[in-house]
């Protein structure tokens, strides 16, 4: 992912939850660019309720991968819920993944995420993507 496509300052993105949290792992990964990132963390309910509010910090040039509850300080999510993430200050590459393991064989099978960035009114699909799994 190149570097223009980090989200700064305003920037949002938008995580939905597994529509099975208890069938599904679900990891976040935040990579920092050449300054400290600073990321405020909203999670709502499916009718778009807040549940809660996290602020997050991060150094320079940093890059860490974790599950879902732990991005979110130890916050179980629901079902189809939507993870806001609002860059509030520097820049971040922001991206989530989720695998079930497949009963059948143990494998994991991959749950593409859905994530859109927003500037403003202005909608952009999530250029990791491919043009399949992107919105509309």
């Amino acid at each position: 992912m190149a570097t223009d496509d980090a989200l700064r300052p305003s920037d949002i993105a938008q995580i939905i939850t597994p529509a099975d949290p208890a069938g599904f792992r679900m990891n976040v990964g935040v990579r920092t660019l050449s300054s400290d990132a600073s990321l405020s963390v909203q999670l709502y309910t499916t009718s778009g309720a807040l549940l809660s509010t996290i602020t997050k910090g991060y150094s320079a040039n940093f890059f860490q991968q974790v599950d879902l509850a732990s991005f979110l300080n130890g916050a179980a999510p629901g079902p189809n819920q939507v993870v806001s993430i609002t860059v509030t200050s520097g820049s971040a590459i922001v991206n989530a993944n989720g695998r079930q393991p497949h009963q059948r064989f143990q494998h994991p099978a991959r749950q593409p995420q859905r994530g859109v960035r927003t500037t403003g009114s202005e909608e952009i699909a999530d250029k990791q993507l491919p043009a399949s799994a992107r919105r509309a």
